[in-house]
């Protein structure tokens, strides 16, 4: 877990997984790996199958959604006086040594009834969305204070059954049902990066740059959100050579994209029984 051996974390750490994904954490295949956190076993009650749509989220998916918004129920038979907890992601790994302390400092304390929840943007600034529209693969959240945001998010996520948490989000916020002025933003700049980010205009002098050269030597932040969008726009080879630099013990010799033909899989379509990752996009480009 780099969130340890890395980040320098010794707190508890826990990992959300129905049963199929248990059983990966005992595969011969990870033997030597040493998970060092607590499984929390969820049940998905519902088959994992479930008719294709790449507008909505249902069946399992949807139901694996609504977790997320219900962290401190999960942990509570673990331990109940945990009272803050930063949510990351499974794709999400840390970049940078023993970083995870200064960022706790600086954000925990200001968690509170008047900044309910502390997470990255996910727009650039002048967009419409720039103070509605939060990273849904990570952000920090506080057993009282956040509640009701985190009500309201799984409300709306339940109601409008939309593919993205993140526009379950907005839509919360453009309801009033989430206010603008109860979202703190962390820091993109200091602590936050996706691989390939610095193509973007605002680190190359307002010009987006779309074949970036150097993707796998993309520097290195406190959290990196290796997801599936940088393997559909840079393409799996690009994203295995970043993702070589990691040295992760889970991956070996398995490809960190999957191909587009595995979409029924990787959206939840129908059943698949494997550990091998799923992260929707190209293999090869």
């Amino acid at each position: 877990m780099d969130r340890r051996d890395v980040g320098g974390w010794n707190g508890p750490v826990f990992v959300v997984a129905d049963e199929p994904s248990i059983k990966c954490f005992n595969h011969s295949r990870w033997d030597g790996c040493g998970l060092k956190a607590d499984i929390i076993p969820v049940n998905t009650d519902t088959p994992h199958w479930t008719l294709p749509s790449l507008t909505q989220t249902k069946g399992v998916r949807l139901v694996a959604k609504t977790f997320k918004m219900r962290l401190f129920e999960l942990v509570n038979d673990i331990d109940p006086s945990i009272d803050t907890i930063l949510y990351a992601d499974g794709d999400v790994l840390i970049g940078q040594p023993l970083c995870l302390k200064h960022f706790f400092d600086t954000y925990v304390p200001q968690l509170s009834a008047s900044k309910r929840i502390f997470a990255f943007r996910e727009e650039e600034e002048g967009t419409p969305l720039y103070d509605k529209k939060i990273h849904g693969g990570i952000w920090l959240s506080h057993r009282e204070y956040s509640k009701p945001l985190m009500d309201a998010w799984l409300q709306s996520l339940l109601e409008t059954g939309y593919a993205s948490d993140q526009k379950a989000f907005v839509a919360a916020v453009e309801s009033g049902a989430i206010l603008e002025r109860e979202i703190g933003w962390m820091d993109t700049h200091q602590y936050q990066t996706s691989p390939g980010d610095h193509c973007l205009p605002e680190n190359n002098m307002g010009k987006r740059i779309d074949k970036c050269d150097g993707f796998s030597n993309t520097p290195l932040k406190c959290l990196v959100h290796v997801h599936n969008a940088r393997c559909v726009k840079y393409g799996g080879k690009a994203v295995q050579e970043y993702i070589d630099r990691f040295g992760l013990c889970t991956m070996q010799d398995m490809p960190y994209c999957t191909p587009m033909y595995m979409s029924w899989a990787a959206m939840g379509w129908f059943p698949y029984d494997s550990c091998r990752k799923l992260e929707l996009g190209h293999v090869f480009g």
